[in-house]
């Protein structure tokens, strides 16, 4: 049974099949988004301050539209979409959300062919 960590990891590689199957070479660097949301804007802001930090860049925050969403937030860095750079940059992501008492919710970047 997969954990977490371990579902991240392959969904992270599903999507970079999912690239290579639309003609990406994945050699070249372009800007990758992820999104991760938290319960309260507190949460949130730890977890900006500390990709901030990293060296990401935010795109934007969301907030919640009714009392079932969180509190969104997307950051972005600059980088070639390969299966282990996306995996080392997922996971540092998802335990930075995690720590932050959110769920990190994937990535995507557009085909480059």
């Amino acid at each position: 049974m997969l954990n977490e960590r371990d579902m991240q990891v392959a969904a992270s590689r599903a999507l970079c099949e999912t690239l290579e199957q639309q003609g990406d070479f994945r050699t070249f660097v372009r800007e990758i988004d992820h999104w991760a949301y938290f319960p309260c804007a507190d949460s949130r802001s730890h977890y900006v301050e500390r990709c901030v930090h990293a060296g990401f860049s935010l795109r934007g925050t969301s907030e919640p539209m009714g009392p079932w969403e969180m509190y969104g937030a997307q950051v972005w860095h600059r980088d070639v979409p390969s299966d282990e750079a996306m995996e080392q940059v997922t996971l540092f992501l998802y335990d930075l959300a995690f720590e932050a008492g959110g769920d990190y919710d994937g990535w995507e970047t557009r085909i480059v062919a």
